[in-house]
């Protein structure tokens, strides 16, 4: 489905980018760092947030998280719900593929 959705609309697929990163040795998703102008920052992920679903599926390891990434369409909104101190919240981001987010760092930093 990503592949055909993707194809449809941007003519292209690939890897998405969402722009944060993890520590990939912890038991849980919790963002340790949001990349600046990324789909994560525009979307409002924080650091120290901790994933618990992407688009319904639940999240409980840094496993889980990758292969929910993995299927996310680019360029077509995505849903997470963070654990933020002791809320949880609803948190929408649009994926890049990953190609041109590597594109437009060479055209803006020659």
């Amino acid at each position: 489905r990503k592949i055909l959705w993707e194809m449809k609309h941007l003519e292209k697929s690939g890897p998405v980018w969402i722009g944060f990163s993890c520590h990939p040795q912890s038991t849980t998703p919790e963002v340790m760092r949001v990349h600046d102008e990324s789909p994560a920052a525009q979307g409002g992920l924080q650091p120290g947030d901790v994933i618990v679903s992407v688009n319904g599926n639940r999240v409980e390891t840094f496993r889980d998280l990758l292969g929910a990434i993995h299927c996310l369409p680019a360029a077509r909104v995505a849903r997470l719900r963070v654990l933020r101190d002791i809320h949880e919240l609803e948190i929408e981001l649009e994926p890049r593929l990953a190609e041109d987010r590597l594109t437009t760092r060479v055209l803006n930093h020659p």
